[in-house]
């Protein structure tokens, strides 16, 4: 039997690290569909302006919680201006399920033709990847497919339990938020936070 050199396994390691931070050095940007919705970390100035320009998008979404007192949300804001693209807040936290308005909210949003989004949350892990699930369920994706969002440094967030409750339910998503997603987080009154 053949163990790996330490070579490979050193090279193994060393992957598993570098892609990670190889994303976050991209602002985590990705596209969940090319040509209409992307999704990111929170991106600096120039890399904002960069990729509202590269890929035409007309409106981004931040589901950070808006603060006008930091210098990223004034930042984000100025660039939208300048390059007239719609900016929309709907602030939502990894650490519990999304209130059943700001799920109406989004789903809205994602409706509606404003053309390319772009949506970020803080790192592009959490928020983001089940935003963009959503966005592909409103889609007719898969549950399966949608998952496909949720990457390995998603830690089982809180906010992934979203996806858990639509599971079996048989209906489209849009009416499963509109119908059954009230009643289930008013079943959980902590808005499913657990500890990590």
């Amino acid at each position: 039997m053949t163990r790996p050199c330490a070579a490979s396994l050193f090279l193994l390691i060393a992957a598993g690290l570098i892609v990670p931070g190889c994303a976050y050095l991209n602002g985590n940007f990705r596209a969940v569909e090319m040509g209409q919705l992307y999704r990111s970390g929170q991106l600096n100035p120039t890399a904002l302006e960069r990729r509202i320009e590269e890929h035409s998008i007309r409106e981004v979404v931040s589901l950070r919680n808006p603060n006008p007192e930091e210098s990223w949300y004034r930042n984000e804001r100025a660039v939208c201006d300048k390059l007239n693209a719609n900016h929309v807040d709907i602030p939502w936290s990894m650490f519990r399920l999304p209130e059943p308005q700001s799920l109406e909210r989004l789903i809205a949003v994602f409706t509606r033709p404003p053309g390319p989004q772009l949506i970020h949350c803080h790192g592009g892990v959490h928020r983001s990847a089940v935003a963009a699930a959503v966005y592909l369920l409103l889609q007719g994706a898969s549950l399966e497919q949608a998952r496909g969002q949720i990457g390995p440094h998603f830690n089982d967030a809180p906010i992934g339990q979203l996806l858990d409750a639509y599971e079996g339910s048989g209906k489209p998503f849009r009416r499963w938020a509109a119908e059954d997603y009230p009643d289930f987080y008013a079943a959980h009154p902590d808005g499913g936070a657990r500890n990590l």
